[in-house]
């Protein structure tokens, strides 16, 4: 078999990648330190029964700040540099290559490749194709089998895991800085793993969304006030990508057939705006398009979570529909900035003599309850964060 680029890898499709529960808790927090040794115990035993390692390795990766309330958080890239160590070395390596979280895995697994592959991939040497990871647990992916054609010395091959996604709600202590922490193997006893304990998020101890309600401006009956906890938490969908480090949008790696325009996302982020005890036969009604250095459209005919429905084109003002004294209206980002923290005003228009006890809730969407990889779930999504907030009386008389 030609290898093409120095290496080839046969990907399996048999294993059953079903979800295993064997306690969130031990999940979410696994002694990562605890595992390292044992790797590192594992390796030297193979080394010590006569099995000369021929390739050292060092992985590392560059954690992008990811949302407190994200549930399909897309994690910044692991790249692993590997050079010979040996002047004559064997001219194939194989290997399987493992990366387990301290939360949940919600990759999407359902875009035409069997229940066990997700849309995470590796890519070896920068080169075409990438390979899928298969499910091994609920926190776990797998490249199995991947041959490696070992270089000269001084040369180096690389392996770069892109378009992890992950449950970083799961993790979230008011007031600790967390971490999405990611623990890389490599099976083989040839290969000495340098730094496999990585971090590849950071969740810093702030809502990324900022909601408030301020007074309205002229014919404004009060305003909804949206600002970004960090730059960049509020992102577009973006383009799919070959190129590394790109979590300023939603899409990720290029990964045909998974999500709106094949880079795993489903829609950009958007917002849940509820309105709550609404009195009979009043009337509230709301931009079609809000922008300013941002820019949120409406998005029409979503669930209850504020997922699926269609952008709209329209610029004119729209009611929002009501029904048993509640509404709701959902906006998606089309235009945001990744280098500088914003915010947006959505004016709300609603007759003060008839806005009673009239209540709003925000929060990002869509919103679920959903917190492993499941079948047809939206990417992002969100845990519901919507606390009722009373407009301001300048907005009431």
């Amino acid at each position: 078999m030609e290898i093409p680029n120095g290496c080839f890898m046969r990907v399996p499709t048999g294993r059953d990648a079903r979800p295993r529960r064997p306690g969130p808790l031990r999940l979410l927090r696994p002694p990562l330190s605890s595992a390292a040794a044992v790797l590192a115990g594992i390796l030297a035993v193979a080394t010590a029964v006569g099995r000369a390692q021929v390739l050292t390795c060092q992985a590392s990766a560059v954690p992008p700040l990811v949302r407190s309330e994200g549930v399909a958080e897309l994690l910044g890239d692991i790249v692993i540099l590997c050079s010979s160590i040996v002047a004559d070395p064997p001219h194939v390596v194989a290997t399987d290559l493992t990366v387990t979280l301290n939360t949940w895995v919600t990759n999407n697994r359902d875009f035409g490749h069997g229940p066990d592959l997700s849309d995470a991939v590796l890519i070896i040497n920068e080169a075409e194709p990438a390979y899928y990871g298969a499910a091994e647990s609920e926190n776990a992916l797998r490249w199995s089998d991947i041959h490696l054609a070992v270089p000269r010395p001084g040369v180096f091959r690389t392996l770069r895991v892109s378009n992890i996604r992950a449950n970083a709600a799961a993790l979230f202590e008011p007031g600790e800085i967390r971490q999405v922490v990611g623990l890389v193997s490599l099976s083989s006893p040839d290969i000495a793993l340098e730094n496999g304990e990585l971090s590849l998020g950071i969740l810093i101890p702030i809502p990324s969304l900022v909601p408030s309600l301020q007074t309205g401006l002229a014919g404004e009956a009060f305003r909804i006030r949206l600002s970004e906890g960090f730059a960049t938490a509020f992102k577009t969908l973006g383009t799919p990508t070959v190129f590394p480090g790109t979590t300023q949008v939603e899409d990720g790696f290029l990964t045909p057939g998974s999500g709106l325009n094949d880079g795993g996302a489903t829609q950009a982020t958007r917002f849940l705006i509820r309105f709550l005890q609404v009195p009979e036969g009043t009337q509230i009604w709301v931009p079609s398009q809000v922008e300013d250095s941002l820019q949120f459209s409406r998005v029409l005919e979503t669930d209850a979570q504020g997922a699926g429905g269609v952008l709209t084109d329209s610029h004119d003002l729209d009611s929002v529909p009501i029904s048993k004294g509640m509404g709701m209206v959902v906006y998606e980002v089309t235009r945001a900035g990744p280098f500088m923290q914003e915010g947006l005003h959505i004016p709300v228009y609603v007759d003060p003599a008839k806005m009673g006890m009239l209540q709003v809730s925000v929060s990002f969407a869509p919103v679920t309850e959903v917190y492993l990889y499941a079948p047809l779930e939206p990417r992002p999504r969100f845990v519901d964060t919507g606390v009722p907030m009373t407009p301001p009386a300048a907005g009431r008389q």
